[in-house]
């Protein structure tokens, strides 16, 4: 059994990856943080646990999650992995990361889309792509995983068969694609509410660097 810790356990992202993990016939969930939901059951906050688990959501330190777990999940949101990872790493602990941090291999891209430098960028050349259909063989032993978002999973998986047929004519391409609400996260904004979003179609992050 691989002993698994869920950093960032009580969001979206997190509690559906605690449900995996228990789920999972070779993984057991030996800590599950987080600062706002600390001391408090994980079935008491998500009742739909209620029988998988006993688990209590702990505060994020570091040195108890590297006693505690070989591999650490980092569903943590966008620029919060980066300052935790390295010191996973530095005691041994696998991180296998949920959020854009290590997606990149330049710092400088990653300071244009998401407006803060990056932290551990000497990290960013040894992280893997998480995506086994195409990453599978160097996925074999890594010590620090970057997982898709999204977006370009949906995108990279329905390319490349497309792609490795030879037919796509040029370079560029336009996809079409739509997220669900719940991928805003679980904190409430003006646009998730059900009265809001409810049959509602909108584009959202415009304006980015190209």
């Amino acid at each position: 059994m691989v002993d698994v810790a869920v950093i960032g356990a009580a969001g979206y992202s997190g509690i559906e990856t605690v449900r995996w993990v228990l789920g999972h016939p070779s993984l057991r969930l030996t800590a599950a943080t987080s600062g706002a939901d600390a001391g408090k059951r994980l079935d008491a906050v998500y009742p739909a646990l209620v029988g998988r688990t006993d688990a209590v959501f702990t505060e994020p330190d570091v040195d108890a999650i590297a006693s505690a777990a070989t591999v650490a999940l980092l569903a943590v949101p966008h620029t919060a992995a980066m300052a935790m990872a390295p010191a996973l790493l530095e005691r041994g602990v696998t991180v296998v990361d949920l959020s854009a941090d290590f997606r990149l291999t330049d710092a400088a891209v990653y300071e244009a889309w998401y407006g803060v430098p990056h932290a551990a960028a000497d990290l960013l050349a040894s992280a893997v792509y998480g995506l086994p259909e195409l990453t599978r063989d160097a996925l074999t032993g890594a010590r620090l995983v970057a997982c898709p978002g999204c977006y370009p999973t949906a995108t990279a998986l329905a390319a490349l068969p497309v792609l490795e047929a030879g037919l796509v004519v040029g370079e560029r391409g336009i996809v079409d694609a739509k997220s669900g609400v719940s991928g805003a996260g679980r904190s409430a904004t003006a646009a998730t509410p059900f009265c809001s979003a409810d049959e509602a179609l909108a584009p959202y992050q415009g304006g980015r660097p190209p």
